[in-house]
């Protein structure tokens, strides 16, 4: 019965995890609308204002292996909300800012902080513990609402923006996002069930991934890895650069995309409409990708989305 409960209880961390990421990187996507409303407020070039964006991504990055041994220590629990505290006060910040510089600390620093801290590294472990089968299509529902967080958000907040102003918006995004974060962590993110490796249905599971068809290199899948050693590999730097360069290009449209579609004629609500409609794509494409890594394996899923990108 305890066994039967978790397996159903994994699905509400799914749940969990979805919503945090579609409110966490919401805050990302909606830089884009913030863009517009900042430029016309001040006289900042539009090289200077998409720094910050450049700088937030740089943050976000850096802290992620911080965030990963952190995690190991404290647990997703806590890493979550402390990320959800940082991107709170990040947020409420920025709705002070009066200078470029101000800018660059207040989001592209602390709220990038509060993003990596509690986004994709502890959601992704959090999933990881609760599950290994069906782990691809778990992790293509989590990271799915990444595009409700861009379908829905975005044009949420530019509508807030049009009605209370761009300070006003910062500062209810900062009281409402990292409260409702919070309040899900603490009401439903428990320890995940203890797995034991010496269990005869565990060694049969562990036996069944390592003879899997769908593995590329089994002898890569049965033994341990430390950082050192992963990182002396070209397969783990294949794999950073091929992230490093498709962010590079999806990233640097995301910024502009917006304030493209204003020069263009269009008001800032509709284009917030547009920008935002990249997010259904997303939604099917991460969960479609989940499913079809959990038939064909990562690696061959991998390799594929990346040519078709």
């Amino acid at each position: 019965m305890k066994r039967k409960s978790s397996f159903h209880y994994r699905w509400v961390i799914v749940g969990f995890s979805f919503i945090t990421l579609a409110l966490a990187y919401g805050v990302w996507y909606s830089f884009s609308v913030f863009f517009v409303a900042l430029l016309k407020e001040y006289d900042w070039s539009r090289s200077v204002l998409a720094g910050a964006f450049s700088l937030c991504i740089m943050i976000h990055s850096l802290v992620g292996p911080f965030v990963g041994g952190m995690v190991d220590r404290l647990g997703p629990r806590r890493v979550i909300l402390l990320g959800s505290l940082f991107l709170g006060i990040g947020l409420a910040l920025c709705s002070f800012t009066q200078t470029w510089w101000q800018f660059y600390i207040f989001f592209g620093v602390i709220t990038a902080v509060g993003i990596g801290v509690v986004g994709w590294v502890p959601n992704v472990t959090l999933i990881q513990h609760w599950f290994k089968a069906n782990r691809g299509l778990a992790i293509g529902i989590i990271s799915s609402g990444i595009g409700v967080g861009i379908l829905v958000c975005t044009p949420t907040i530019q509508y807030l923006i049009i009605q209370l102003g761009w300070r006003m918006t910062y500062r209810m995004m900062a009281i409402f996002i990292p409260l409702f974060v919070i309040s899900m962590a603490i009401a439903f993110l428990r320890k995940p069930p203890q797995v034991t490796p010496t269990h005869p249905v565990e060694m049969e599971i562990s036996h069944a991934i390592i003879k899997d068809p769908c593995v590329v290199n089994e002898k890569w899948v049965s033994r341990s890895w430390s950082i050192r050693q992963a990182i002396t590999t070209k397969q783990f730097w294949f794999l950073s650069i091929s992230y490093l360069l498709s962010n590079l290009i999806v990233q640097a449209i995301f910024t502009h995309q917006v304030a493209f579609f204003v020069d263009h004629g269009l008001e800032a609500l509709f284009a917030s409409f547009i920008f935002g409609m990249v997010g259904i794509v997303s939604i099917v494409s991460k969960i479609l990708w989940g499913v079809i890594s959990d038939r064909i394996g990562r690696e061959i899923s991998h390799t594929t989305g990346m040519m078709v990108s």
